[in-house]
């Protein structure tokens, strides 16, 4: 049986295993913009359009966006 290793975390900081991929990275991430839209959703009373901009202003950042590069300055 292959068990999926999870990451352990540890006052909200995510401890990643060795074997940690770019994909487990997104995976994470993906996981954090759920919750964070769930609250955004429950902050606005369930309105969408509001939930809309809280959840941009609650959005925890994600580490590619460190390294976030314009198309136009990205080398071909």
């Amino acid at each position: 049986m292959n068990a999926e290793k999870k990451p352990s975390t540890e006052d909200d900081v995510i401890i990643e295993p060795g074997e940690a991929s770019v994909d487990d990275w997104f995976g994470q991430d993906l996981e954090r913009d759920i919750e964070d839209a769930e609250r955004a959703l429950e902050l606005a009373g369930g309105d969408e359009t509001r939930a809309e901009g809280i959840f941009d202003d609650i959005r925890r950042p994600h580490k590619s966006d460190l390294f976030d590069v314009p198309a136009d300055e990205r080398p071909a």
